[in-house]
């Protein structure tokens, strides 16, 4: 590997600016760090993980609607058990809603009505829904699991997926967990200020 590739690997994640955002490397469904032990148990913590990581439900509906002109996946945003309330629907709608003319995005509802020339000119869709099946314990004991609330958004680049969960953190003050499929990287804000 080159020192320049390597330096872009090592400052990819910082080029958003999303200072509440940390990179989750273990993924373990209680938040444990890597323990300490023989090899044996190193490896079955990071069975668990991968497990783990691949617990999020990719929405067929909505990556199928996704224009094949772009290079952006997406992600999925989901919100911690505790902060789901019956109002967080219409919140999460309002955020995403002051965003969407500015990245072109459009709710997976009204994309399935459009005929095949207007839904080529979308560059991503949003869709609501519990898209998490596993477990994860944040930093402050809050959790995340399959009765969380999720935004699943495609299309958009790996930044402006933080972008958004960062207006969505600072407008609904509930931290969020954040599957980034551009870079298959998870991160965590947990720190709503």
């Amino acid at each position: 590997m080159s020192i320049k590739n390597l330096i872009k690997e090592c400052f990819a994640d910082s080029l958003c600016k999303n200072s509440n955002f940390r990179g989750i490397k273990y993924f373990h469904p209680s938040g444990r760090i890597m323990p300490n032990g023989c090899h044996y148990q190193r490896g079955g913590f990071l069975k668990e993980c991968k497990e783990n990581k691949n617990m999020f439900i990719i929405d067929g509906i909505s990556r199928s609607s996704q224009n094949d002109k772009t290079k952006y996946r997406g992600g999925i945003i989901v919100f911690a058990t505790d902060s789901c309330d019956n109002d967080i629907d219409s919140k999460m709608v309002q955020v995403i809603s002051s965003l969407a003319d500015k990245w072109n995005l459009m709710s997976i509802n009204d994309s399935i009505d459009l005929d095949s020339k207007a839904g080529a000119n979308c560059t991503g869709t949003y869709s609501t829904g519990h898209f998490f099946r596993g477990r994860y314990v944040g930093k402050n004991g809050e959790t995340y699991n399959g009765d969380s609330v999720c935004v699943t958004v495609n299309g958009l680049s790996s930044c402006n997926l933080l972008t958004l969960a960062g207006k969505m953190t600072m407008s609904l003050k509930h931290p969020v967990l954040v599957k980034d499929l551009n870079s298959d990287k998870i991160y965590l804000a947990d720190d709503v200020n």
